[in-house]
């Protein structure tokens, strides 16, 4: 099933910026010392409710681009798209995330 073209896109009803945190970042990548960006697409069905999440643009590291995906899907809430009759419809939200580690990991 395709996704409806939306008149009003679907919109964060929390703030993106506190889905993920320092807290999140994997032992194994700090280990590494590894770091990326990342670009996702979260399809939203008509609850405003993530449906599926998929990697558009990886970090480089399969650990930080699953954990990402995961914690979206468990975290992100959002307003449902609306469609031009007015009622809610699936929609796509693309997010960016950089994943620095953060410097109390380090010490």
């Amino acid at each position: 099933m395709g996704l409806a073209s939306a008149i009003i896109s679907a919109t964060p009803k929390t703030d993106p910026h506190k889905w993920l945190g320092p807290d999140d970042y994997p032992k194994s990548s700090v280990t590494s010392e590894t770091e990326g960006v990342i670009t996702v697409a979260i399809n939203v069905n008509e609850k405003g409710e993530p449906s599926s999440c998929s990697v558009t643009s990886s970090s480089g590291d399969n650990d930080l681009d699953s954990l990402t995906c995961s914690l979206l899907m468990k975290r992100a809430q959002f307003i449902p798209a609306k469609g031009r009759n007015g009622a809610t419809i699936t929609s796509q939200y693309s997010q960016k995330v950089s994943w620095r580690i953060p410097r109390e990991k380090l010490i």
